[in-house]
């Protein structure tokens, strides 16, 4: 009787230490925060996920580029490297390093962190996109270096 009384104790014991939340995903910022949640999606521009300790609340959205990693339940690790933004190059050869906004008529309107900035499209030569798409503005060639003449 006495076996019977501890194992039932042990039963109870080893069943009371065990974890009662289900395994999750664990998102680690760029900042070094971390947080652990259950990742529903993962898009272009996007992570869709769900808090642990609400599993039935609303869907969060965070976006990528504030992720350097997750690891999922299973083990499996997600890294996301850090997008470069577009490259104007202006007609003096100087390089700006921004996402383009809009391209107008007459200018182009690019974002560098918080700040909007506008150019005209008379100073730019060309825009590399992240995508890799090179857009040579039509008529505008950049200023060539003359070559000195061998005599």
């Amino acid at each position: 009787m006495k076996r019977f009384t501890y194992s039932i104790l042990l039963a109870f014991f080893i069943l009371g230490n065990l974890p009662c939340s289900p395994a999750q995903d664990r998102i680690y910022l760029r900042e070094g925060s971390n947080l652990e949640a259950k990742v529903l999606e993962i898009g272009v521009e996007e992570i869709k996920y769900k808090k642990s300790d609400f599993p039935d609340g609303p869907i969060f959205v965070m976006q990528r580029d504030q992720i350097s990693r997750i690891v999922f339940e299973n083990g499996y690790e997600e890294s996301f490297v850090p997008r470069s933004p577009d490259a104007i190059t202006l007609r003096n050869g100087e390089e700006i390093r921004a996402e383009i906004v809009e391209v107008s008529e007459n200018n182009v309107i690019f974002r560098q962190g918080m700040e909007t900035d506008t150019l005209p499209k008379t100073e730019i030569a060309f825009i590399t996109y992240i995508n890799g798409t090179v857009e040579k503005l039509e008529g505008l060639n950049p200023v060539k270096k003359k070559k000195k003449n061998k005599r």
